[in-house]
């Protein structure tokens, strides 16, 4: 299908259209769509590219998933443009494809990394430090860690800092975290947290523990809040408070953390913090066993399937449909984390 812009119109104004023609995609209008996509790609819109590579990778309603497709339309658009975010794509769909493919991944990530990619810089000293794709080496995976720090990548920061605790530079490892909790990393504050909390490496500190515990939940590591809503569970270090530990308890469940899930089974189930409600409970206890993989020990997994069983014989019907909508809608959209979701 031919474009509905001539010349006159530049490339931002195409770009705007494919947008407006994206808010409302149909079998009538996709040809168009996908036609006017192709024709801003080509034009070196790293959106519109980055676009038909996901168009591509995953497929939608209109058009089947092709990797090879995406490769070689990405592949094309990197020797055009040399887009560092163009080579992260090729990065990940060589390392979400098989082994052999680790090399591939690894060259297109210090493609990107060297072009200033800081997430690829990140990605990339992970791989220096396993020896992924390529030779192992310790002074790389600092490297580019510092480097993705200085790229503003501050996850990196806990990556750098593994890095140190492994290598046995302490001083090192306790300085990164710090700059890193400091800096707004929740994996460094939740990390830090925990040596303070038992005086490894550093002294200890409860209530310094607590406060950096406090920052990590609030910026969403589910185990951080895991853990502070036992600690209001159980008076720990806080004063107890069985409703402010179901509140933390909650937000690490939907956080995907599977220990957290199972036990907001027991509270709603118990009412601990919440009224009883058997089929929030039972819903919950489903999400659970659907977060259990075959790597998970035989023992959790009898437990959970026995208490489904347990429960599901005290619930009628439709209690039992609703639970299982409920666990549905709820894992729909991060399937890859729940292993037993086909």
């Amino acid at each position: 299908m031919p474009s509905p812009f001539d010349d006159m119109y530049d490339l931002g104004e195409k770009v705007k259209y494919v947008e407006f023609l994206e808010s409302d995609l149909s079998e009538e209008n996709y040809a168009q769509y996908l036609s006017l996509l192709q024709e801003c790609a080509n034009e070196g819109s790293k959106v519109a590219i980055l676009k038909l590579a996901t168009i591509y990778r995953y497929g939608d309603e209109f058009t089947d998933s092709d990797d090879t497709a995406a490769l070689e339309m990405l592949k094309v658009a990197f020797a055009k443009f040399k887009y560092a975010e163009v080579a992260q794509e090729i990065a990940e769909i060589y390392w979400l494809k098989n082994d052999e493919d680790e090399i591939e991944a690894t060259n297109w990530y210090k493609v990107a990394a060297d072009l200033g990619n800081g997430y690829c810089c990140e990605k990339l000293g992970t791989r220096y430090r396993y020896g992924w794709g390529c030779e192992r080496s310790i002074q790389n995976a600092i490297r580019y860690c510092e480097l993705a720090i200085i790229y503003g990548h501050t996850s990196a920061y806990y990556e750098l800092a593994e890095i140190y605790l492994d290598e046995k530079e302490d001083t090192k490892a306790i300085k990164t975290l710090l700059d890193g909790a400091t800096r707004g990393n929740r994996d460094c504050q939740y990390r830090y947290s925990t040596l303070l909390h038992i005086g490894e490496l550093i002294k200890e500190d409860r209530s310094e523990s607590l406060m950096w515990l406090n920052k990590a939940a609030d910026l969403g590591h589910a185990k951080a809040q895991f853990i502070l809503s036992n600690k209001y569970l159980q008076g720990w270090d806080v004063k107890k408070d069985i409703y402010t530990a179901f509140k933390w308890l909650e937000k690490s469940a939907k956080n995907h953390y599977q220990r957290a899930q199972f036990q907001l089974y027991m509270s709603y189930l118990c009412g601990t913090g919440i009224e009883k409600n058997i089929t929030l409970a039972f819903a919950w206890l489903l999400i659970a066993t659907r977060n259990s993989s075959s790597s998970d020990n035989m023992h959790l997994k009898q437990l959970l399937n026995f208490a489904s069983h347990t429960v599901a014989a005290i619930m009628d019907s439709d209690q039992i449909e609703r639970a299982q909508l409920f666990r549905d809608e709820f894992t729909a959209d991060r399937s890859y984390l729940y292993k037993a979701l086909k």
